[in-house]
């Protein structure tokens, strides 16, 4: 969630907020992360005006404008890029901006990890006061974190995507008994639960040890510190609960130890 921010707003005394992905882009045109001056129109306001980035891991301000960013008490030049503090501010003729990193919780609880492995590494993502965006990019799946919280700006996230030509396939996140897969409802993004359950469009409730197959790439829904055993049949390849010496639930093959795997412990 690093390149998140959360952006308050204030423009004639009224106070609006948004959590946002890195670049954050404001401006009079479409395709801005804010777009302002448009309703009426202020062509005073660039339609491209002002960029927040990162740059090194740290903030940064860029004036994209013809009359400037008020930045630090004075006016930048166009093209002029600054360092811009955690929580600093700045001015685009009246609305006036603060922008925040947005930190993780370390006493948020992780609900559940989601474990996806490829090219032979596995990473586990916490599902919990986050949530997982599954992409498809060119010929590859691609994983990346997103705030789970109401003032996320999903829509500009899909959005960015798809002018990048990417596609979002769906996303997990906590909620019912334990998580919800929720699919994108387009042609391309075909998912598949336990190797029997097609999931096209709408949502479906996860349950632990559940293996999600994106596009040929595998995801298993782990509770913290749990230990499960694979079956090592290879057209089955499913999660079952530990027992090393027992068979699959799904197609009765034997489980093998060294199939057993274990999750991220939960930090404390």
């Amino acid at each position: 969630m690093d390149d998140f921010v959360d952006v308050e707003m204030i423009k004639d005394g009224q106070r609006t907020h948004g959590r946002h992905k890195l670049p954050l882009k404001i401006g009079r045109g479409n395709g801005n992360t804010i777009r302002i001056g448009h309703e009426p129109n202020d062509q005073t306001i660039s339609r491209l005006h002002t960029v927040v980035d990162l740059s090194g891991g740290h903030l940064q301000i860029t004036d994209k404008s013809t009359n400037g960013t008020n930045f630090n008490g004075r006016i930048m030049k166009t093209g002029e890029t600054q360092a811009l503090a955690d929580g600093g501010t700045f001015e685009v003729r009246g609305h006036q901006f603060r922008v925040s990193r947005v930190q993780r919780d370390p006493n948020a609880p992780v609900v559940f990890y989601v474990v996806a492995e490829g090219g032979g590494n596995e990473k586990a993502f916490p599902i919990g006061e986050s949530l997982l965006l599954v992409i498809k990019s060119g010929d590859r799946i691609r994983f990346e974190e997103a705030p789970f919280s109401e003032d996320t700006n999903y829509t500009d996230i899909i959005a960015r995507q798809r002018l990048d030509g990417e596609q979002l396939l769906g996303m997990i996140f906590k909620g019912g008994k334990l998580g919800v897969l929720r699919a994108a409802a387009e042609p391309a993004a075909r998912i598949n639960i336990n190797n029997h359950l097609d999931v096209r469009g709408g949502s479906h409730e996860l349950r632990p040890l559940d293996v999600v197959n994106f596009g040929g790439v595998s995801v298993d829904i782990m509770l913290p510190d749990m230990k499960a055993s694979r079956c090592h049949n290879h057209t089955c390849r499913l999660l079952n609960p530990y027992d090393p010496h027992g068979n699959c639930r799904w197609c009765g093959h034997r489980l093998t130890e060294s199939e057993t795997r274990f999750v991220l412990k939960k930090k404390r």
